[in-house]
């Protein structure tokens, strides 16, 4: 079963929905425009395979061509690495995204999870994991891992790394998340020289795209090379071209939005703790909450019932007590507190 967040649209809810982590300021008019007016979707395929457009990308990354390749969003991207490299066996830390999960097992890949613990804030730990990883591994490290918040070190990654390369198995680093820190260009240098690591990102969130289906991995030359051959032609459709060319020339707004989603956040956090809540430490754009001794079925129903639609996870019994929320502007954050006031 696929469970996920933002599920408002394909249920009717008509209220505010907190559980899609899209930035609230995004898209802006320039792109908004673009996908408006994308006629050529009426009249020509896109390329089999859009070098050019990924010459652009890289080009505004600050990095090479031959360690990027585009694709029809982030989550493509492991079905790819999974054909690619054929892996003996996955190593996923949960709490996570569950698509990992879901497509090795469609894949018929055995998972072994490895379980981050509450009492440490749902850190993954370098030490810890590595023990669970052996030759033809490969490991998922969602980061900033969703939903927790929590962002896996420069140094840190830079360590697993140099264990896959040692023990022959491989890391694949999923960051949807990572333009909401300013980690984005530190983290490219641990992997863009190991044949062991790749590289997933996405633009969905940060531009509030998810309808248009843009990511692309980054990596060694000769992973990525393999990537791109496995990219199916024509997929990378032409709103999703066209949405680049506007989104390579106006990054610097990524900043912008970034400061500002860390102040609301930063408000956000003092006003959950000033209601009884506990939220957890986080480098992303939303906030895993703890609510004792209540289940989290209660609460998303609760807050349904008062036009608010949260994140909820029963996919993992360890999160019962557990919402995670997007930040999204002032007033809504407000309304939100305002619905968890009277419910609580």
């Amino acid at each position: 079963m696929r469970v996920h967040g933002g599920r408002a649209k394909e249920t009717g809810f008509k209220g505010r929905d907190f559980s899609s982590n899209l930035n609230p300021f995004a898209p802006h008019e320039a792109l908004k425009e673009t996908l408006l007016s994308c006629e050529e979707v009426f009249f020509n395929h896109p390329p089999a395979y859009p070098y050019h457009h990924e010459a652009l990308l890289a080009q505004a990354l600050d990095l090479h061509q031959e360690n990027v390749c585009l694709l029809p969003g982030s989550v493509y991207g492991i079905h790819l690495i999974l054909s690619c490299i054929k892996p003996s066996n996955a190593v996923v830390p949960v709490p996570t995204f569950n698509e990992y999960e879901r497509i090795c097992g469609c894949l018929g890949i055995e998972v072994e999870r490895h379980i981050l613990r509450e009492e440490n804030a749902f850190k993954l730990c370098l030490g810890e994991v590595v023990s669970k990883i052996d030759h033809g591994s490969v490991v998922f490290v969602c980061n900033p891992n969703n939903p927790t918040g929590y962002f896996f070190g420069v140094d840190e990654m830079a360590g697993l790394v140099r264990w896959c390369e040692r023990e022959g198995a491989f890391v694949v680093f999923d960051e949807a998340f990572i333009d909401f820190t300013d980690k984005g260009k530190d983290t490219v240098q641990q992997v863009v020289d190991s044949k062991n690591a790749v590289i997933l990102r996405s633009f969905t969130k940060v531009f509030s795209i998810p309808g248009v289906r843009l990511g692309y991995a980054l990596g060694h030359p000769e992973v990525i090379e393999k990537l791109r051959e496995l990219v199916p032609s024509w997929s990378i459709t032409w709103p999703a071209l066209q949405a680049l060319e506007v989104i390579c020339r106006d990054m610097e707004l990524i900043e912008k939005w970034r400061k500002r989603l860390s102040e609301l956040r930063g408000t956000l956090v003092s006003g959950l703790k000033g209601i009884g809540l506990l939220p957890f430490p986080s480098a992303a754009n939303f906030l895993l909450v703890k609510v004792e001794g209540v289940s989290s079925e209660s609460i998303y129903k609760a807050l349904l019932e008062k036009g608010i639609m949260v994140r909820v996870f029963p996919e993992y019994p360890m999160l019962d007590c557990f919402f995670r929320v997007c930040v999204r502007k002032e007033k809504d954050n407000e309304e939100l507190l305002d619905a968890l006031r009277e419910i609580l």
